[in-house]
């Protein structure tokens, strides 16, 4: 992989220094505010750093592309345009600049490159002809705005173009209705003009600065268009600078750039295609949403999962970004900067939720270490699950002929705790039941051994240390000990009624699902809807609770 080494000064003001390696598919990834754009454009003044032959184009954001539908000139235009070579110097000079200010420079030139080819090929038929035609007949290169036309009609095969010569009219067809390009959608002009400006007319060893390369196209567009565009021209340097995660997990990107709140603090990733893709987005996905706020909560699940809709509510702070990370051990990851985030966001507060699952009290004390919160409960739907709150839901909503009391409401729970002991004790002595095992010599010891006889005996004894590691920690005895215990917990709760228990150790999704109709709504998602509009979080001890130790972590 080619590298080139950039280095930037800092203005001392918006732009910070920045000094990092590029390979030939790059990504800026960065939430808003952490200056992609900037270090875009800053790397205009840099070209000569990737190459003395490289031609710079620059393509801006938030661009608003107008398509001719005539390549008629005014005798002011024309003045501009009157030979190919002319035309050419004057698009050229366009170039680091928007491409919104450009594309009609390109559209005459590809018109005027016909007229070129034609000229060649008359050249070169008269050499063909006074040469004695003894090799094969020139061929002609087909026509620079048929090529453009045949591109994009092979990305939206629904919409032919053609070029009327005579009136020098672009036109489109669609489903028997024809029209000008001017009247395309957002989408398909973003897809024209880059297939003019770039698939068409940049040169081999060009460097391509893309700001928010998405824009107005889907992600699986997106992504198909620019490795079409990529492949074309396979020894063109290109820079993008995006939010966007699926964009920046594609096959042929070689190197992420990631910018922290302040644009001097930026990670590199390399090696991208030796990343699990779960792990990828997992670690992509969080970024952007993290960089852009002074302060993120970290939680288990994914994008749009009930936790981040759960906890937005329950926080109601709009300067706090929710962002689902996966698993306990991402939540932790990100929540205490661990690896790659210590880098990332390290002027970013963040902190973390846990669920507290079928794990043993071990297991959440060491993971309660740092900035991470454990939840009270076994999960945040057992929160909605409190029989009052399952009440008040009931009452307000007034969907059902019958609400049950709190009592009832109780007893049903009750009921489906006792039905369901022998599996929650189950889970939970398995959860405990569970350690590292492994057989492992220091080398220190092992540089001391002489003999092969001597290294057998070492392993024996350490491998039978681990064997006894295990009967003592996982064994029979161990383990059905721990399965009593865990089933007299259990039976103790429901006993005594402890809802709190309970909560603690029934799974709340499931719960939730079953309560939710007791309500009067279809769905546990339905029924969280409800509750954003009903309930006060400040009638509800727990998740007062709740709320103020998330609210120490971010402070």
């Amino acid at each position: 992989m080619t590298k080139h080494n950039i280095t930037i000064p800092g203005n001392g003001k918006e732009l910070a220094g920045f000094s990092g390696e590029f390979a030939r598919i790059n990504i800026i990834l960065g939430g808003n505010g952490t200056g992609k754009s900037k270090l875009l454009n800053a790397l205009k003044t840099q070209i000569n750093s990737f190459g003395l032959a490289r031609q710079l184009i620059y393509v801006e954001g938030g661009r608003a592309m107008t398509i001719p539908d005539s390549l008629q000139l005014s005798q002011v235009d024309f003045n501009n345009y009157k030979t190919y070579k002319q035309t050419e110097l004057f698009y050229k000079k366009k170039r680091p600049q928007k491409i919104s200010t450009r594309i009609k420079d390109a559209l005459i030139l590809l018109e005027q490159k016909e007229q070129e080819i034609n000229n060649e090929f008359a050249r070169n038929a008269h050499n063909w002809d006074m040469a004695g035609r003894t090799e094969p007949f020139p061929q002609k290169p087909q026509a620079p705005l048929e090529k453009l036309f045949e591109i994009f009609n092979e990305v939206f095969p629904s919409i032919t173009l053609q070029f009327n010569t005579a009136q020098k009219a672009l036109r489109c067809f669609k489903n028997g209705n024809e029209y000008g390009p001017s009247q395309l959608s957002d989408g398909e002009k973003q897809i024209f003009c880059l297939l003019a400006d770039i698939f068409m007319l940049a040169e081999p060893l060009s460097l391509i600065l893309v700001d928010e390369p998405e824009l107005n196209l889907n992600p699986g567009l997106a992504c198909r268009f620019w490795d079409i565009i990529e492949n074309e021209l396979p020894e063109a340097v290109f820079i993008y600078a995006t939010h966007c995660v699926s964009f920046s997990m594609r096959n042929h990107v070689e190197k992420i750039i990631v910018l922290g709140k302040n644009s001097n603090q930026l990670t590199s990733i390399e090696n991208i295609s030796e990343l699990h893709s779960d792990e990828l987005r997992e670690l992509l996905g969080a970024i952007p949403a993290i960089l852009s706020s002074s302060s993120a909560l970290a939680v288990e699940g994914k994008e749009n999962s009930f936790d981040q809709s759960f906890y937005r509510w329950l926080l109601n702070n709009n300067d706090l970004e929710v962002i689902p990370v996966g698993g306990c051990a991402e939540v932790n990851s990100v929540a205490n900067k661990k690896g790659i985030w210590e880098k990332i966001a390290p002027a970013v507060k963040i902190g973390g939720v846990i669920d507290c699952d079928h794990r043993s009290e071990q297991e959440l004390t060491n993971l309660s270490k740092g900035n991470i919160s454990i939840l009270e409960y076994h999960e945040v739907e057992s929160y909605f699950c409190d029989p009052k709150l399952i009440c008040e839901i009931g009452n307000a909503l007034s969907v059902n002929d019958v609400i049950p009391t709190e009592e009832e409401i109780t007893n049903f729970i009750l009921d489906d705790f006792l039905k369901q002991i022998n599996i929650i004790a189950a889970q939970r002595t398995f959860s405990r039941a569970n350690i590292r095992l492994a057989v492992s010599i220091e080398k220190s010891i092992l540089c001391t051994i002489t003999s092969e006889d001597e290294l057998k005996d070492l392993v024996k004894k350490e491998s039978q240390k681990e064997s006894q590691k295990a009967d003592e920690t996982i064994g029979e005895t161990k383990t059905l000990q721990i399965l009593s215990e865990e089933l007299e917990r259990c039976k103790k709760a429901h006993t005594s009624k402890d809802m709190e228990q309970i909560l603690l150790l029934i799974p709340g999704k499931q719960l939730l699902h079953k309560l939710a109709p007791k309500a009067g709504c279809r769905s546990d998602r339905n029924f969280a809807n409800a509750v954003k509009k009903h309930i006060n979080v400040q009638h509800y001890p727990k998740l007062i609770a709740l709320k103020e130790n998330i609210e120490k972590l971010i402070k």
